[in-house]
């Protein structure tokens, strides 16, 4: 991959968190902290520079960095309908609090001490970016937790969490608060993006130029291969503003595990950035199984890679996953996957049909107008065009107005 094709890569994912950062930052207390005399756009420059200055700058610096997104472990469902397996009991949403604040970045000298300036001076670049997810912790503890496991991580590790410094705070959640556990986690999480080449899947779609190389050609002629029927694709946003992916498994056309499973990471890397630019850091999934049988399933080793990518590659990345139209015979399927799903991710499920109560759950998340109609949507929407959704924006969901 290219230097210029990297940093393309980084700018757009800065952009797109920086957009929703700085709309939750004026809507915060933090702007209390800006002058009380200035304009509405002073007020929006003012909390503009002192957002880049602690974020972006770090990552537009890091040009080759590779960072992790993670599966998120948080908020549990209200109810669970139509649930094929009555053993998936129903949970409540988890209480929290609803601030999301600037992180401090203050050294106490004894967790941050490098052999050079430029690393040091890394460290303190690196912090929580203001959003509109809730924590799960008071901010003191929180930023504690961030801190001590910023600290664990060597230099190379930092320089690639500084494009994303979020993943910190999403690893300590995600591990309740358990930083021994959410340093080896997160370690592991950096390497296996660096190893998959999560950036480039990204590059060779929408950064690649006519002087690009065999391998970048010939990596988005794969991705842009398995996404041609719309298996797995981006469109519309909850009511929230928090982007939504479409899993049709009946659309499978290649039977091809690898490029599966990297069509499967463009997908939800360009569901993050699409829920990123509207200020949050977790996607909404609906799965449809409509004249699915266990003849159409992924292969069991596509199916158990899947699940490891959305829980331990990618955690606190998923609010809500909906299953829709699951036939009697997904009840077998289900009994082989369930074990494999942690407690967390199997409470995020919900199974619906086409009744009224699954239309009041889906309603009270979203626009029935911007839901295919698998989801309980009510309109005809436009058909997916695979030629217009790769060559739209990569923070774009399809059909974007």
């Amino acid at each position: 991959m290219s230097e210029s094709a990297a940093s393309s890569n980084t700018f757009v994912r800065s952009q797109s968190m920086l957009k929703g950062s700085i709309d939750n930052y004026l809507n915060s207390d933090h702007s209390n902290s800006l002058s009380t005399s200035s304009s509405g756009s002073d007020l929006s420059v003012i909390a503009t520079e002192k957002i880049i200055t602690t974020t972006t700058t770090t990552a537009m610096k890091t040009n080759t960095s590779t960072a992790n997104m993670g599966q998120g472990q948080n908020a549990k469902l209200d109810e669970t309908v139509d649930d094929p397996v009555p053993a998936l009991s129903n949970a409540s949403t988890n209480g929290r609090s609803s601030s999301a604040s600037l992180a401090t970045t203050e050294n106490d000298g004894s967790n941050h001490s490098d052999n050079n300036n430029s690393s040091s001076s890394s460290s303190a670049d690196i912090c929580y970016i203001p959003n509109k997810e809730p924590r799960m912790y008071d901010k003191e503890k929180e930023e504690k937790g961030f801190q001590q496991i910023l600290a664990a991580l060597t230099d190379d590790e930092k320089r690639s969490v500084a494009v994303d410094p979020n993943l910190i705070m999403r690893h300590y959640r995600a591990d309740k608060g358990d930083v021994a556990k959410a340093i080896k986690r997160l370690k592991y999480a950096i390497q296996w993006r660096i190893d998959s080449k999560v950036d480039d899947m990204i590059n060779a779609v929408h950064f690649t130029t006519e002087d690009c190389s065999e391998e970048q050609k010939k990596l988005r002629e794969t991705l842009t291969t398995e996404g041609e029927t719309g298996k797995v694709f981006a469109r519309g946003y909850n009511k929230e503003g928090r982007a939504l992916l479409y899993f049709y498994p009946i659309r499978e056309n290649t039977y091809n595990g690898q490029d599966n499973i990297k069509h499967l990471i463009y997908e939800i890397e360009r569901g993050i950035a699409c829920s990123e630019k509207n200020g949050y850091e977790k996607l909404m999934i609906v799965m449809d199984f409509k004249d699915w049988t266990m003849k159409k399933a992924a292969n069991m080793a596509v199916t158990k890679e899947t699940i490891h990518i959305l829980q331990d590659c990618y955690v606190e990345r998923m609010k809500r996953v909906f299953m829709t139209n699951t036939p009697l015979i997904f009840r077998t399927f289900w009994a082989m996957v369930k074990p494999w799903l942690d407690p967390v991710t199997r409470n995020k499920i919900v199974f619906c049909g086409s009744g009224k109560k699954s239309r009041d759950i889906m309603e009270k998340e979203f626009d029935l107008k911007v839901l295919e109609k698998c989801a309980c949507g009510t309109e005809d929407l436009k058909d997916f065009d695979p030629e217009e959704y790769f060559s739209s924006p990569f923070d774009t969901v399809f059909d974007e107005k």
